[in-house]
Formats: structure tokens, sequence, C-alpha cells
């Protein structure tokens, strides 16, 4: 019986921590910024004697679009354009030690992600990814592929309808190359996002 009881506390209780409002803006648009982490290229399949990249710096920017179903999920989307340093450590062969070097390129991501907001200003978000170059570099190859986003997060909502928040996340892209290519590097990125959004 106790643990009955339990059970309806604290299923009322996360009924509530749902229910902000029965009222709620059900577009958003959204913009932010994001670094603050770190970014890693690797192989899904270990080849020997290849080299590696280390995490360098990277950005990003983007703009994003949410349609809230109710008021605690909502389905977004959007254009997000990232901008990566890494640095390339070539394989030892013998002889003078290789010298390290930088590599860049550009990647643009299509996120489409659900977001559930948790009481009145925590949420989670994740879903697939879409990348496409933007900037490709030929010894690294194409970053074109499928991949998966996560993330949480903390935002506040002003009474005018604007939302600020701060989203840290973890980026896998190009899990699954859309390139005929057999050992297409996949990018791992972490940060945290900074943004503003609109609520109408």
């Amino acid at each position: 019986m106790k643990t009955f009881k339990l059970s309806i506390v604290l299923l009322l209780f996360s009924m509530t921590g749902f229910a902000q409002s029965n009222d709620f803006s059900k577009h958003q648009i959204a913009v932010h910024y994001g670094t603050f982490g770190g970014n890693e290229l690797f192989q899904l399949s270990d080849i020997e004697g290849t080299g590696s990249y280390e995490s360098d710096r990277f950005f990003t920017i983007g703009l994003g679009y949410t349609y809230r179903i109710n008021h605690w999920l909502g389905l977004s989307s959007g254009i997000e354009y990232g901008n990566h340093n890494v640095i390339f450590e070539p394989p030892f062969t013998g002889g003078e030690p290789p010298q390290p070097k930088q590599q860049s390129f550009s990647v643009v991501n299509i996120p489409l992600t659900a977001q559930v907001d948790f009481w009145k200003y925590v949420f989670v978000n994740g879903g697939a990814l879409i990348s496409i170059d933007a900037q490709k570099n030929e010894e690294i190859g194409p970053l074109s592929g499928l991949g998966f986003v996560l993330g949480a997060g903390l935002k506040y909502d002003f009474s005018f309808g604007a939302t600020v928040f701060v989203n840290p996340y973890l980026k896998m892209q190009n899990l699954l190359s859309f390139e005929d290519k057999d050992f297409s590097y996949s990018l791992a990125e972490s940060g945290v996002k900074i943004g503003m959004a609109y609520n109408f």
C-alpha cells in the first residue's frame, strides 16, 4: 500500500513538473553560437599507419525553428554552419619525426530533433543529423552523411516572448556516409551552444 501511494505521489509530481501552463506558443525561431568543446576525426575501421587527428578548435552558428506540439514537447529543425580546425599527427616511419600539420574544413548540419521540457528551466533534445560538406578538405575526404545529436540545457523565458538558453551537446557526424568511400572519417563534436529565441 505504501508503494502504491508513493507511486501516485511521484506521478502527480511528474505531471505538475510538465504542466507549466495550458497556454503556450506553438512556434519558436532561435539563433545560436557554439564552441567551448572538442572536435575529433576518427575512423570506424581501425587502420594502421595512417596517422591521427587531434582536436584543435571550432565554432558553429545556427538558425533553428521549433514547432511545439504541447507545452512540454517540440519538434525542431534548422541549419547550422560549423568551421573546424584539427591537428594531423603523421605516422612515424623512422628517421626524422614528422611535424604535426593543421587541417581545416567546414560542414553544414541539418538537425531533425525533438525537445522535451522539464519543469520550467530544464530541457533535453536530440535526434538525427544530416551533414553536408561546405568546405571539403581533400586530405580528410568527404564528411557528408548521417549522424545524431544529443543535448541537455537550461532556458529562461521572458514575459515578452523571448527565451535565452545554454545547451551542452554531443554530435556524431558522418557515421553513415553519403559517399562511396571505404575508410571515410567521422566527426565527433562536443560543445556548448548559447542562444536566443523568440516565441510566437
